[in-house]
């Protein structure tokens, strides 16, 4: 008999603590520039995380809402189970979440798992030596200081 796999929880909208607005129209290098956060991503390698309900990201600016990974720091990607009404935000929304909360990384980082950098590595946005840095970030490693970020569909 096959195990059944147990279902995600639905999140309750408190969780989504912050509101953000993501301006889709300053490229991702550019906002990392003009916010002062390192880059050291190559952007021809960059693409979106499948997504099953295909999310469709608005070319204007929009808001989400986004729990900030607090919940989820030191988990592995895999033992991070998304809710009905959550996603994982791409590297361009959860950037949206650093004017918002600047000292958030003295905390934690954030992991951005909706953008993908090659086959096996997404992005997480932290503090490396006192500077703040967007980077890839391997799926397969646990960053005790660092937390999965998701947010409302």
């Amino acid at each position: 008999m096959a195990k059944k796999e147990a279902e995600a929880p639905v999140r309750d909208p408190k969780t989504f603590k912050l509101k953000v607005t993501v301006g889709p129209t300053i490229s991702l290098e550019d906002q990392c520039r003009l916010l002062g956060v390192e880059y050291v991503l190559d952007s021809s390698r960059l693409g979106e995380w499948p997504d099953k309900k295909a999310f469709k990201r608005p070319e204007m600016p929009y808001e989400i809402c986004v729990q900030d990974g607090k919940d989820n720091v030191g988990k592995s990607f895999d033992k991070v189970r998304l809710a009905p009404n959550e996603r994982r935000p791409s590297a361009l929304e959860g950037l949206a979440v650093f004017p918002k909360t600047p000292d958030i990384l003295d905390d934690h980082g954030l992991i951005l798992t909706g953008t993908t950098v090659g086959p096996y590595d997404v992005v997480i946005l932290h503090k490396v030596k006192g500077k703040i840095r967007m980077e890839p970030y391997s799926v397969t490693f646990v960053d005790e200081k660092a937390g999965i970020v998701t947010c409302s569909r």
